[in-house]
């Protein structure tokens, strides 16, 4: 995620934002996540998944917390300046993505989304 695991200073992590990413009304809960140019996402089950550079990448979405199994859309690149607006610059070799709960439009009930991420 283009920082440094040894260090609890070392940035960037996921970022949360609530924003509008559709044309109709109501903003969305959006995870934004550094990933290694040229990943590409697919449904991997409910997730969205990619892997490259031997990184796997998995965005996984919940309306309970106790499971992980509500289904996650990547949304459209480029992505929207408004997203990006305060994240760090990214090193070379890296980019953001942005996922949300599909379907989502407005603020739900509860929605929770998380990245995972393996070597």
């Amino acid at each position: 995620m283009d920082s440094n695991p040894t260090s609890a200073s070392s940035l960037p992590a996921p970022h949360l934002v609530l924003a509008d990413t559709n044309a109709t009304p109501g903003k969305e809960l959006v995870i934004i996540s550094a990933v290694r140019v040229g990943a590409v996402f697919a449904a991997d089950g409910p997730a969205q998944m990619a892997s490259i550079d031997g990184i796997t990448y998995r965005a996984c979405g919940s309306t309970t917390l106790v499971n992980f199994d509500a289904p996650v859309e990547t949304l459209a690149m480029p992505l929207a300046p408004a997203l990006l607006l305060g994240l760090p610059v990214l090193d070379a070799g890296w980019e953001y993505r942005a996922f949300r709960l599909a379907g989502s439009d407005g603020p739900a009930d509860k929605g929770f989304l998380r990245m995972q991420v393996s070597h």
